[in-house]
């Protein structure tokens, strides 16, 4: 921000960023939000949340709570599914601040459309480094200048995750990186930026969309074939046709999530049996 003095009277002209260009919108669209403790309530209804619990996190009194609600309701910004609240999800400006609101204080994720000094490209816009050749038509950025790890990149891309056409990249991504993760390391990310239900949504929506997400990889050169629960069962049936004696197999690494359930699907299958192992 710069202020200037003419003689008796100060002008304040905010600096170029991108987001304070985000603040100027949602301003210009919504001038009474950003007053009184609107902004609070704003930020808690990236999910849906019912009364008592917005009550709890905001600190907002039940008088004051309800009036902002009714507030937002008429504009517009919430839907109102069983008793719960949520920001609506095609809002992408205000629902972008919304995420600025909730992590200011740990976290420095934005978007960008021109590129920005200063901060470091992570998200979609890191995808390159790890063998997604994805060309955003945004600029994504973590505001500090850092070498930024595979498990940030995908816990990022997570958090910027707007709509379906977003969460199939990162699926591909996933699909594509994931012997190459720490998941321990990018459980504790995710639970830093509070989006670990989002996060435990990725395995279910490969399974309901894999066959659209397998096209679509094939658009960015990789190859996400897996082999599921199913597949690996046909696997094993095939081997007891061919065995000439009992044996007892013991699954490890991958393979053995896939079978407890921990695990949607693994591209590596090792097991090892009595004098052996088969990779």
């Amino acid at each position: 921000m710069i202020k200037k003095r003419l003689k008796k009277k100060i002008l304040v002209k905010l600096s170029k960023n991108p987001v304070v260009e985000l603040i100027k919108k949602v301003y210009e669209k919504y001038p009474k939000l950003l007053i009184g403790k609107r902004e609070l309530l704003l930020s808690h209804l990236l999910d849906f949340q019912d009364f008592s619990s917005l009550e709890a996190k905001t600190k907002l009194s039940s008088k004051q709570l309800s009036v902002y609600l009714k507030e937002f309701m008429g504009l517009g910004l919430i839907e109102q599914t069983n008793g719960k609240f949520r920001l609506r999800n095609d809002l992408e400006e205000l629902s972008t601040l919304a995420r600025l609101l909730r992590t200011q204080s740990d976290i420095d994720l934005f978007e960008s459309d021109t590129p920005i000094s200063g901060a470091t490209l992570t998200g979609f816009s890191a995808y390159q480094n790890y063998g997604v050749k994805v060309v955003p038509n945004k600029y994504f950025y973590i505001r500090k200048k850092k070498d930024v790890s595979i498990e940030e990149v995908f816990v990022h891309s997570v958090w910027f995750a707007k709509n379906s056409n977003d969460l199939s990249l990162v699926s591909i991504f996933y699909l594509k990186n994931r012997d190459s993760m720490n998941f321990e390391k990018v459980y504790h990310i995710a639970r830093r930026y509070g989006i670990q239900d989002k996060l435990a949504l990725i395995p279910k929506f490969i399974r309901d969309n894999f066959e659209e997400i397998r096209e679509k990889a094939k658009l960015y050169e990789v190859n996400v074939e897996i082999n599921s629960r199913t597949d690996l069962e046909d696997i094993f049936l095939s081997i007891d046709e061919n065995l000439s004696n009992k044996a007892r197999i013991y699954l490890i690494g991958g393979t053995n999530l896939v079978f407890r359930g921990l695990r949607s699907s693994t591209r590596i299958l090792t097991l090892s049996v009595k004098g052996g192992t088969f990779v």
